[in-house]
């Protein structure tokens, strides 16, 4: 390419950088900065009490006289029938969602965070039992997602070690709520609602429910496997990408758009040092280009639930080649919540017809997102590099892109 054509191209990259980044602080001065996308303390603990099983009432209506009468055939009785039949119920019944609110649960409730909305409790009274209820149902219901673009999202997670696992329902803040000055449909997520101890069957059937054809599915489900695959992503792949200098931190300047030292090896990125003063193998780059859907599910790999977590409200930000592109902080990534169990599977449900569900963000912290750049995540994680440079999950392939 001509080099003056570059500078050209260059110029006008800037020029258009310069007056996003003008807009958008006009925007901030008039209307105030966008919430924080991510910002939740701890999850609120409240007890839901047995539900009445009407299906398993009626059974019970039906061999309670049965069981008092011996029909004196040997033995073969009708009161073996009975609890034969009754044992056959319990066996492929027992996981559904009726039977399993015939037991007492847990329902998570997150504390009030800097954005209320109608759908989290803000007042310090606890909630209802009709309340509870509605939440739990919330949580269940698949049917928003069935052609429609609807704001929610549920992540649903369990290891094949257990026979129970976590679901959460997110309810994503729209742009036109706040009217910001970034170029992004959606500007915030917040947690609903949350509940533990969810039989796997019953989380694997709404993963599988055909009513969702849209769903970012993580598993890592092999005994000898120590990274994760995709089954579903909801998306083109997530990649490794370079935010220019000072994105990362967010202290890029208006209109700034400083390139990395071309000197940079670019297989080589910094890697702290690991347990026993030796290095950790880290994938190349200082941020994460995915999905809202495929970020929740990576940060679900190793969480079941997702609490005190804090980040910086959606920003404009650049790529190192010069590209515009909202860009997300973590200040504080999620604590530990972790699986019991390895062979882990998460599955992220999403409304069919969203177009937000399509945005992607780089996401970065003040690490450059070395979370997910470990060995783990090298398969469902694209290498950095220009498009198309590197395609594929192969490990092989990946391993010339990483650092050691």
């Amino acid at each position: 390419m001509d080099p003056s054509n570059t500078q050209l191209i260059i110029a006008r990259g800037d020029e258009r950088a310069e007056n996003s980044q003008q807009n958008q602080d006009n925007y901030d001065r008039i209307l105030g900065p966008p919430p924080n996308f991510l910002d939740w303390g701890t999850f609120n603990e409240f007890t839901l009490h047995p539900r009445k099983n009407i299906r398993r009432s009626r059974l019970d209506s039906f061999l309670s006289p049965l069981r008092s009468v011996n029909a004196g055939a040997g033995p073969i009785s009708v009161e073996g029938l009975g609890g034969l039949i009754e044992s056959a119920h319990g066996l492929f019944h027992s996981v559904r969602r009726l039977d399993f609110m015939q037991s007492e649960r847990t329902m998570y409730l997150p504390s009030s965070s800097e954005v209320s909305t109608d759908s989290s409790p803000s007042s310090p009274q606890p909630p209802s039992s009709r309340d509870l209820e509605r939440y739990e149902n919330e949580l269940f219901d698949l049917s928003k997602y069935a052609g429609g673009s609807s704001a929610y999202l549920t992540a649903a997670t369990w290891t094949e070690e257990t026979r129970a696992g976590s679901l959460t329902l997110y309810r994503v803040l729209l742009q036109e709520d706040f009217q910001t000055g970034v170029n992004v449909p959606i500007v915030a997520i917040r947690p609903v609602a949350a509940m533990r101890d969810v039989p796997s069957s019953v989380l694997a059937r709404m993963r599988a429910d055909e009513r969702v054809s849209r769903k970012a599915v993580l598993t890592r489900v092999d005994a000898d496997d120590r990274t994760f695959d995709w089954r579903a992503r909801a998306g083109r792949a997530p990649r490794y990408v370079w935010l220019a200098d000072g994105e990362e931190e967010g202290t890029a300047g208006p209109g700034e758009r400083r390139k990395r030292t071309r000197s940079r090896s670019r297989g080589v990125s910094p890697a702290p040092e690991g347990r026993g003063g030796g290095r950790r193998r880290l994938a190349d780059g200082n941020a994460v280009r995915a999905t809202i859907p495929q970020f929740i599910a990576l940060l679900h790999a190793k969480r079941s639930l997702l609490e005190c977590v804090k980040s910086s409200g959606v920003r404009n930000g650049y790529l190192e080649d010069g590209r515009l592109r909202p860009v997300v902080r973590l200040i504080s990534p999620p604590r530990s919540s972790p699986h019991v169990g390895s062979a882990v599977h998460v599955a992220v449900l999403a409304p069919d017809e969203a177009e937000w569900v399509d945005e992607e963000i780089a996401w970065t912290d003040r690490t450059g997102m070395a979370e997910l750049r470990q060995s783990a995540y090298w398969d469902v994680i694209e290498p950095a590099g220009p498009r198309g440079m590197v395609r594929g999950r192969s490990r092989s392939r990946v391993g010339r892109h990483l650092s050691s």
